[in-house]
């Protein structure tokens, strides 16, 4: 499917770059994945957060800080935010490491600080019935590792689940 989007007979879509994003992700392929996120980009895709979440996750399991740095400037640039699970995951993952994620580390610290913030300016006002904005639908469930298995949620996430379960 990819390669006949890549030849113009079938339209690009998110969902299929996300999963082939997770797909190289999982397989500790850091560099086809972000040609990926950038390919998917250049055809007019704004990646979510689904689509950084596993670039995340592999760049520190993978151990390459420089990667990492790379893939947090690039969600910063999109102006999306990590999920706290993700930022609890690399905080947590990377001190085991070594002292090389240090500056990756500042940065998510930073990213976790407009978090705060602006969930400080979302408690302000009042959710209305089944709107979402604001919450975090992994940290809602207690749920502090992006890998562990859903308890509850949508299909999307169990598909997650299922992406990251494959290898």
């Amino acid at each position: 499917l990819l390669g006949r989007m890549r030849r113009g007979s079938e339209k690009p879509n998110l969902a299929l770059y996300n999963t082939v994003i997770h797909y190289h992700s999982r397989k500790g392929r850091i560099t086809d994945a972000r040609l990926i996120l950038q390919e998917m980009m250049h055809h007019s895709l704004q990646p979510n957060g689904d689509t950084f979440t596993p670039l995340i996750c592999a760049c520190v399991r993978g151990n390459n800080p420089k990667a990492l740095l790379v893939v947090l400037e690039s969600l910063r640039q999109s102006g999306l935010k990590p999920e706290r699970s993700t930022i609890s995951f690399v905080q947590r993952e990377a001190k085991k490491m070594n002292s090389s994620f240090h500056t990756p580390l500042l940065v998510l610290e930073e990213l976790s600080r407009d978090i705060a913030e602006s969930d400080a300016s979302n408690s302000e006002k009042p959710l209305k019935e089944g709107d979402t904005k604001g919450t975090n639908r992994v940290e809602s469930r207690g749920n502090t590792d992006p890998t562990s298995v859903p308890e509850t949620g949508s299909i999307s996430e169990l598909y997650d689940f299922l992406i990251w379960s494959l290898a």
